[in-house]
């Protein structure tokens, strides 16, 4: 069976924190609708009016969110136009030293498992000021690991992981697959990188990724970072999902 996947760190942040987020989230949109995948998994679509355009323009889709009275904790959303069997939604437990954004986010991952057995878990990891500071994405990464692990089932896990492919592929120690390649989702020429605080961020890194993990079954994930169309201040992955 061949499934195909759209994943975006869409930076869409309440004004005046990103820029030209109506534009660009019809764009998203379109997109989606153009690529046709039978998932998509976004991070940063905190507001709850951005999802309930989602939903109203994606009919096809069913969209799984966090929605609260004021925004849409995590900011995740993931779309499915395949049967679901059920979904699981958790929160990383909270560190004294996270910072203010972070601790506002409220991060953690979506876990659905389709009817055809697969588990699709959308995530955002913690993404420090400083690079010092990325003990606490690494203990996130580890809590993915363990809740992947007991599943006892096919896995593919798609976000925004905050870790360059070195690290990643350091702390990973071959449970998930990926070419871990460094094809970067952060780049100079993404006009998006220079505006508002992302002025002051690094930029030439890979930080988005779609990786698997299965006990059981052969499974294959073919991944590719789309250059353009600049969508936000992070490119796109998509992925090929083959099981």
């Amino acid at each position: 069976m061949e499934i195909k996947l759209f994943n975006l760190n869409c930076w869409l942040l309440p004004p005046p924190f990103s820029v030209k987020n109506k534009k660009r989230l019809n764009n998203i949109i379109r997109f989606i609708e153009e690529y046709n995948p039978h998932v998509f998994t976004l991070q940063e679509v905190w507001l709850n009016k951005y999802v309930r355009e989602i939903k109203k323009l994606l009919p096809r889709y069913e969209v799984m969110s966090a929605r609260s009275f004021l925004y849409n904790k995590s900011g995740l959303v993931t779309g499915l136009r395949i049967p679901k069997d059920s979904t699981v939604k958790k929160k990383f437990k909270t560190r004294r030293y996270i910072n203010f954004y972070e601790l506002l986010a409220r991060k953690g991952f979506q876990n659905i498992r389709l009817k055809n057995g697969l588990n699709i878990i959308n995530t955002h990891l913690y993404g420090p000021l400083r690079r010092n500071r990325l003990d606490i994405t690494f203990d996130q990464f580890g809590v993915l690991k363990k809740w992947a692990d007991q599943l006892n089932e096919t896995v593919v896990l798609a976000g925004d992981i905050n870790m360059e492919s070195h690290e990643l592929n350091q702390l990973n120690g071959g449970f998930f697959h990926e070419s871990f390649d460094d094809k970067h989702t952060l780049v100079g020429l993404n006009p998006y990188t220079e505006m508002r605080l992302n002025r002051f961020g690094k930029t030439n890194m890979k930080l988005d990724y779609v990786l698997a993990h299965t006990k059981k079954d052969k499974i294959d994930v073919s991944t590719d970072v789309l250059e353009t169309p600049y969508l936000s201040d992070h490119l796109a992955v998509t992925a090929t999902i083959t099981f």
